[in-house]
């Protein structure tokens, strides 16, 4: 599972997650969202229900061993 959460992976799902498009926890709208983004491995991912789990449960950890910054918040 973990080969397949690479640092695009982990971009794109940073990206979905600060457009607002989506509640994070609807993969289905994940996956449309990063295939029109572009992402298709995070899309690939998203359609997998185990390997977005994986995701999900280790973003913090992945953001951190890729060297991800979140952006800063704006306060609105």
């Amino acid at each position: 599972m973990e080969e397949r959460m690479t640092k695009t992976v982990v971009q794109g799902y940073e990206t979905v997650r600060a457009s607002g498009a989506c509640n994070m926890f609807d993969r289905f709208c994940v996956a449309r969202a990063a295939d029109m983004m572009g992402f298709k491995g995070l899309a690939g991912v998203a359609k997998d229900r185990a390997a977005y789990s994986y995701l999900l449960q280790n973003f913090g950890r992945l953001m951190a061993q890729y060297e991800i910054k979140q952006p800063k918040s704006t306060g609105q």
